[in-house]
């Protein structure tokens, strides 16, 4: 499909410089819309530069389709000219053989991950062990990386073979991705809520631009209680 009115095949992409951080954006963007990043400029199909540009960002890139934003630069495409980024202050549009590249403030916010349980058929009784599925989702524009999470209980019951923690090595924006615990209930339950709350730790971004940030879930789990308030039943 022509790129901003011409004919090329492009399909891997790298990106130099990433100071600024809405690049890191644009790259998993980019992956999104099936390119592959490589670290080697030469390896690349194109080249992506921040805006502006400057003259020493273009050294070394003679032959190379490069995508750039600012200045005048003989064999380059200046994305700032195309009408999108006008009328959306700011916003790097181009139509790609799988869709729009898009890079603006909406991208650069932080991705959220939030967990979820699988429905049980019934409540969780007493003495009791379990195997249990906890989905986490990426609720944000970016791909998130080494995701480490450790789980905690309420009172009513603990954790078994180790799976009070798990990993994730990827999740994609909007996608989810499963890790399954297992949990036996004590002897007594005295609440009918109880519940699992994952602290997350895991990172955005590329090269220097990577962000490591940490969040919350929790989920409630419903249980058959038997002892009230005071122990007795």
């Amino acid at each position: 499909m022509p790129l901003w009115g011409v004919e090329m095949k492009l399909d891997t992409f790298a990106v130099p410089y990433t100071a600024d951080r809405r690049m890191a954006y644009a790259a998993a963007y980019l992956e999104q819309c099936s390119y592959r990043q490589v670290e080697e400029v030469q390896a690349a199909d194109f080249v992506l530069l921040p805006v502006p540009a400057k003259d020493y960002m273009l050294e070394g890139l003679d032959g190379k389709t490069v995508f750039l934003g600012g200045g005048s630069y003989p064999g380059t495409l200046d994305y700032c000219k195309n009408e999108n980024f006008a009328e959306k202050n700011g916003i790097l549009t181009a139509d790609t053989k799988s869709g729009t590249i898009t890079m603006n403030s909406e991208i650069s916010s932080a991705p959220v991950l939030r967990i979820s349980g699988e429905k049980l058929e019934s409540a969780i009784v007493p003495d009791t062990e379990y195997e249990y599925t906890i989905s986490v989702k990426n609720y944000g524009d970016i791909t998130v990386r080494d995701v480490f999470i450790d789980f905690t209980a309420t009172d009513a019951f603990y954790f078994l073979d180790g799976t009070e923690s798990g990993y994730i090595d990827i999740i994609r924006p909007q996608d989810a991705a499963e890790i399954t615990v297992k949990f036996k209930t004590l002897e007594d339950i005295t609440s009918v809520k109880q519940g699992i709350t994952a602290d997350m730790k895991y990172s955005y971004g590329r090269n220097s631009s990577i962000v490591q940030t940490n969040g919350t879930s929790s989920i409630v789990l419903i249980a058959a209680a038997n002892k009230g308030a005071d122990g007795k039943d």
